[in-house]
C-alpha cells in the first residue's frame, strides 16, 4: 500500500488551478457517527496550514456539517458543492464504510470526476490492497466504502491518520499532525509539501514577530508613561499609579474583544481593570458587561470543552452540566456549587427523573441511572444513547441511539420493555405523553415519529424535523397536543385527537427546546441562545422573547417555572440566566410611558402614561398620579413645578407637590408642543410648537415675556419639531427646529445670539444643557454635538454611536456621564470627559428617554415602564461579582495582568 507522499506531486492531481477553476478546493467527506470530532480537525487545519496572515483561510474546504446550508433538498446542495470541487478527501472508516451519505458522494464524485482527484485519509480501522486481483481487499479491509471497491486499477496513495483520530493535540502545532496535514494539502494547492511547510513556518514567525513588535511597543509606551510620570512628580508611587492605569486601560480593553466569546472571563477581566485601577475605561468595561449580563443569574465555572448535555431537576433546585471533556456536575442552583460529580465518558445527554431522585446519563458506552443524593448506580442499560427520557411515573426509560434505535426500557433493571423500529440516524426528541399511551423520538434524516407504546405501532409521522442536528418534542400535560422542532426554526404543533399538523413561525435558528408550562403554554430555546414563550391558541406572535447572554449553545435547559434558563455553548461556558430579569430597579408603576423629566435639584420624576392622559410624580419613594386635560406631548419640571406641553398647543403648569393646576398657556396656532422648560429659578416658561413657534411667558402671572421669530418660516403647513432648553444659569436659552439651524437667545436683554451650525446636517432632534453650561445637540442623523455657547463658533466634540435619530439627553450632575436614546429604543452612556462609549442600555424596546437622577443614577423609561441603573463602580462591581462565579485563575492573572501581585477581584474562590 502507498502512503500519500506529495513531494513530487503527480502533475495530473496538483497542477495549479486556472483562472476558471471552482470556487471549492476539495470537498471533505465522512461519517457523521464515527468522525464528528476528527473531521472538523482535519477540516480547520487544511484551510489554516500556509494560511498568510491576511487570508481568512489558505484554501477553501467544505464540511458538509458546517459548509452547507441544510435544506429540503439537502442532496441537490451537496451535489452542487461537489460538481464545483477540485479534490474529494475521503476519511474512511467503518463508519464511512457502512455509511450510505458516503457512499452516494463518492459514487457521484467517480462519475463527474474519476478516482484520480480522491484523497484517502485513513481514520480508523484497515485499508488493505490485494495485488493479485489488483483490486481493493473488501474482506480484509474494514473501512472500504462499497463504491470504491472497483475504483482503484492500482494500489491508490493515502495519508494514515488512526494515530491521531483520539488525540487531543492534534492540532497543527503537533509536528508530526501539521506535516500529514501538509501532505494532504500539497495535491490540492499543486504545490509541495515542503514549501507547505515553509509557507507556514514563515507565516509562524511573522505572527511571532508581528507579537513580539506589539509587545516592544506596549513596553515601549509604559516606559515612556513611567519616565513622563518620574520627570512630572519625581514620584514611584506616581509611575505605579500610571502603570495600573496603562493595564487597567488594557484589561478593559481585552474584556470587550471577549465579551461575545466568552462573557464570564470578560467580565471578571473588567473586575480586574476596576481593581487594578478604576479608570473610566474600566467603569465603562464594568458597565457593558452588566448589560450583557442583565439577565444572567450566575456562571458555571470549570467546563474544559463545550456543555453538551444540560438539565434542571423538576423543583429547580439542582443543575446539571456535562460534556465531552468533563465529569456530569450537579450544581446547588442557589449557590452555584458543586454538590456532586458523577464519573462519564463523553456525555450526550442526561435527564432527572420526574421526582428528581434519578438521573439517566448518556455517556458514550451506554446509559446509566444515577441516584442523585447517594451518588450510587441504580442500573446500566447497554444503549449508546443520544436522546432519553423518563415515563410520567418514572418507572420507564425511552432510549434513541446513535443509530436510530429506540428502545423502552425499565428503568430500575434495565429490561428492554419495547423496541420501536423506523429511524435509522442519531435521535433526538424522545418523550411520553403524560398517560404513558404515546412516545415520540426523530432521527438526523429529519423523520419525527409517534408510535403506540402499548401495540408498538406508528400512530403518525412528519419529515419535516431538524436534518442533521438536534431537535426537540414534548407532550402536551393534557394529552391533547404535541410540539417539536421544525426544520429551519419553527414548531410543530400535532392535535392529538385529529393527528392534524400546524406550523408554527418561531425562531431563526432550529429549535433544540420545547417545554409545556401548561396545556396552552410553550417555551422554546433555539441554536442561537434565544427563548420565547408563546400561547398555543394565539401562537401567531410571541407573549415573551429574550436573546440569550451566550450563542451558539450547545446544552440547554428550561427550569420549571419557565423563565429560569441553563445554557451551555461550545468554548466551556456554561450560565444560568432568567427571561425579564434585569439588573435596573422599578420606579413607578410598570406601564409603557411617554415623554418625562425629572428636577435635577431634587431628583423628583414626572412621567406621562403612554396615552399621554395622565402624569406619575415619584419622589423618594412616593408617587401620584395627575389626570390631565388632553393628550401630553412634552414635560419639564423645576422648582415644584411640573410644565406639561399638550397635543392641541395649550401649556398647563401644576404643582409637583399634590398635582394641583396653577396656570394655563396657549400657543399661536394650535399645533402640539414639541418641547417645554422651566427655567432653573422656575421663573420663565419657554414652549416650542411643531409650527416652528417659541414663546416665553412669566411662570408666575402667565404674561407673555417674548415671542422668538419662526427659525424656518414658511407658508407651507409642514410640521416643524421645535426644541428649547434653559441654560443652568438661566441667561441663555437655546432653540432649534427639524429643518432651522440651532439659536442662542439672551434671555436677560430678550434678544438673539449666535447661530450654531455643527455637523449635523440633517436637523436637531433633541437639546440639552449639562451642569457645567455644556449643550448637547442631537440630530436626526444620530450625532450628539457638543457647543461651549461661549465660543460658538465650533463645536467641541462629536458623540457618535447612536443608530438613528436622538430622541432625548441627559447629563449627570458631575458632568461625567451623558446618556442620549434614538428612535431605536436604544440608550448610549458616554464618558464625556474622555469621549468614549461607555455601554448601550436596554436596546430595541421601543420609545425611551434618559433621565440623570443625579451623577449617576440613571432613570431610563420605555414601555416596561421607568427603571432606574445605579451606575457607581462599587454597584456595578456588586452586581458582577454575584454572577462571576468565581476569580481569576493565577495563570489566567499571570496571562493579562503582568508584574503585579495577584489580588482577588471578588471575595471568592478561584474558578
Amino acid at each position: 500500500m502507498v502512503l500519500l507522499d506529495p513531494s513530487a506531486p503527480d502533475p495530473a492531481r496538483s497542477r495549479p488551478p486556472s483562472t476558471n477553476s471552482p470556487a471549492v478546493d476539495a470537498f471533505i467527506s465522512y461519517s457523521h457517527a464515527s468522525d464528528r470530532e476528527f473531521a472538523p480537525a482535519i477540516h480547520r487545519a487544511l484551510e489554516r496550514i500556509g494560511k498568510p496572515w491576511y487570508r481568512r483561510r489558505a484554501r477553501t474546504i467544505y464540511l458538509d456539517a458546517t459548509g452547507l446550508e441544510v435544506t429540503d433538498k439537502l442532496w441537490g446542495t451537496i451535489s452542487g458543492v461537489l460538481a464545483r470541487a477540485r479534490f474529494l478527501v475521503l476519511l474512511c472508516s467503518p463508519g464511512a464504510a457502512k455509511s450510505d451519505y458516503v457512499d452516494q458522494e463518492i459514487r457521484f464524485w467517480l462519475e463527474h470526476h474519476g478516482s484520480e482527484t480522491v484523497l484517502v485519509v485513513l481514520t480508523d480501522g484497515t485499508w488493505v490492497w490485494d495485488d493479485e486481483t489488483g483490486r481493493l481487499d473488501v474482506e480484509k479491509s474494514t473501512s472500504v466504502p462499497p463504491a470504491l471497491s472497483d475504483a482503484f486499477t492500482e494500489p491508490p496513495r493515502y495519508l494514515d491518520l488512526t494515530w491521531a483520530r483520539d488525540d487531543t493535540t492534534a492540532t497543527l502545532r503537533n509536528a508530526a499532525f501539521r506535516n500529514d496535514i501538509a501532505a494532504l494539502a500539497a495535491p490540492i494547492s499543486g504545490r509541495s509539501k515542503a514549501e507547505i511547510e515553509g509557507d507556514d513556518l514563515r507565516e509562524h514567525r511573522r505572527t511571532v514577530r508581528t507579537a513580539r513588535a506589539a509587545a516592544v511597543t506596549l513596553a515601549i509606551l509604559l516606559v515612556c508613561a513611567l519616565i513622563a510620570a518620574l520627570f512630572a512628580t519625581i514620584n514611584a508611587t506616581e509611575a505605579a499609579r500610571q502603570r495600573d492605569v496603562a493595564t487597567s486601560r488594557l484589561l478593559s480593553m481585552q474584556s470587550s474583544t471577549r465579551a461575545d466569546r466568552d462573557p464570564q472571563l470578560a467580565t471578571l477581566l473588567a473586575l480586574a481593570a476596576s481593581e487594578v485601577s478604576p479608570t473610566p475605561e474600566a467603569t465603562g468595561a464594568m458597565l457593558t458587561m452588566a448589560e450583557q449580563d442583565s439577565s444572567v443569574v450566575g456562571y458555571l465555572p470549570g467546563h474544559r470543552a463545550q456543555v453538551e448535555a444540560a438539565a434542571i431537576s423538576p423543583d429547580g433546585r439542582t443543575f446539571l452540566t456535562a460534556g465531552p471533556a468533563d465529569p456530569v456536575r450537579l450544581w446547588d442552583a442557589d449557590s452555584r456549587e458543586v454538590r456532586a460529580e458523577l464519573p462519564a465518558n463523553v456525555v450526550a445527554a442526561a435527564e432527572f427523573s420526574p421526582d428528581g431522585r434519578s438521573v439517566a446519563v448518556s455517556d458514550g458506552g451506554g446509559v446509566t441511572v444515577w441516584d442523585v443524593d447517594a451518588r450510587i448506580v441504580r442500573s446500566r442499560i447497554d444503549v449508546n444513547a443520544s436522546s432519553l427520557a423518563f415515563s410520567a411515573d418514572g418507572m420507564r426509560l425511552l432510549l434513541g441511539s446513535f443509530r436510530g434505535e429506540v428502545v423502552v426500557v425499565d428503568a430500575a433493571s434495565g429490561a428492554e420493555v419495547r423496541r420501536l423500529p423506523g429511524l435509522t440516524a442519531p435521535t433526538s426528541g424522545a418523550g411520553f405523553s403524560p398517560d404513558g399511551r404515546f412516545v415520540s423520538a426523530g432521527d438526523w434524516s429529519g423523520t419525527l415519529l409517534l408510535w403506540d407504546l402499548a401495540s408498538g405501532a406508528e400512530i403518525t409521522r412528519t419529515r419535516d424535523y431538524p436534518v442533521r442536528t438536534k431537535g426537540d418534542a414534548a407532550f402536551g400535560p393534557d394529552n391533547r397536543t404535541f410540539a417539536a422542532s421544525r426544520n429551519r426554526g419553527d414548531v410543530l404543533l400535532l392535535d392529538l385527537a385529529t393527528l392534524t399538523w400546524q406550523q408554527v413561525f418561531a425562531h431563526e435558528q432550529t429549535v433544540t427546546n420545547v417545554v409545556y408550562l401548561d396545556a396552552d403554554t410553550l417555551v422554546t430555546a433555539a441554536r442561537d441562545g434565544s427563548v420565547g414563550r408563546w400561547s398555543i391558541p394565539t401562537s401567531n406572535s410571541w407573549e415573551e422573547y429574550v436573546e440569550g447572554p451566550v450563542s451558539p449553545v450547545a446544552g440547554v435547559a428550561i427550569g420549571p417555572d419557565g423563565r429560569t434558563v441553563l445554557a451551555g455553548d461550545f468554548t466551556g461556558n456554561a450560565v444560568v440566566w432568567r427571561m425579564g430579569q434585569t439588573w435596573a430597579r422599578p420606579r413607578g408603576t410598570p406601564a409603557p410611558t411617554g415623554p418625562g423629566a425629572v428636577d435635577p435639584a431634587t431628583g423628583r420624576s414626572a412621567i406621562t402614561s403612554a396615552d399621554g392622559t395622565t402624569v406619575e410624580v415619584v419622589d423618594a419613594g412616593r408617587s401620584f398620579r395627575v389626570p390631565l386635560p388632553g393628550r401630553a406631548s412634552s414635560v419639564s419640571l423645576r422648582s415644584e413645578q411640573l410644565a406639561i406641553g399638550f397635543d392641541d398647543g395649550s401649556v398647563a403648569i401644576f404643582s409637583s407637590t399634590n398635582g394641583v393646576p396653577l396656570r394655563a398657556f396657549r400657543m399661536p396656532q394650535p399645533r402640539p408642543v414639541d418641547a417645554v422648560d422651566l427655567s432653573p429659578d422656575g421663573r420663565l416658561l419657554a414652549a416650542g410648537d411643531r409650527a416652528g413657534d417659541v414663546a416665553v411667558w412669566s411662570a408666575a402671572d402667565g404674561t407673555q415675556y417674548a415671542q422668538l421669530p419662526t427659525p424656518n418660516p414658511s407658508d407651507t403647513p409642514v410640521d416643524i419639531y421645535t426644541q428649547v432648553a434653559f441654560s443652568p444659569d438661566g441667561r441663555t436659552l437655546a432653540h432649534s427646529s427639524l429643518g432651522g439651524g440651532l439659536r442662542l437667545w439672551d434671555v436677560p436683554s430678550r434678544t438673539a445670539g449666535a447661530t450654531l451650525e455643527g455637523p449635523s446636517p440633517i436637523g436637531t432632534s433633541s437639546l440639552a444643557f449639562g451642569p457645567g453650561g455644556r449643550l448637547a445637540q442631537g440630530g436626526m442623523d444620530g450625532k450628539i454635538v457638543l457647543w461651549d455657547p461661549a465660543r460658538p463658533e465650533a463645536p467641541t466634540g462629536v458623540l457618535t454611536g447612536q443608530r438613528y435619530a436622538v430622541t432625548g439627553m441627559s447629563f449627570g450632575a458631575d458632568d461625567r456621564l451623558a446618556a442620549g436614546s434614538d428612535q431605536g429604543g436604544g440608550v448610549t452612556i458616554w464618558n464625556v470627559r474622555t469621549g468614549t462609549r461607555d455601554a448601550v442600555l436596554r436596546p430595541d424596546t421601543g420609545y425611551t428617554e434618559p433621565f440623570f437622577l443625579d451623577g449617576s443614577t440613571l432613570l431610563i423609561t420605555d414601555r416596561t415602564g421607568g427603571q432606574t441603573y445605579d451606575l457607581t463602580p462599587d454597584a456595578l462591581r456588586a452586581r458582577l461579582c454575584a454572577i462571576a462565579g468565581g476569580d481569576l485563575s493565577p495563570d489566567e492573572w499571570s496571562s493579562y495582568v503582568e508584574g503585579r501581585e495577584q489580588s482577588p477581584v471578588c471575595e471568592q474562590v478561584p474558578r
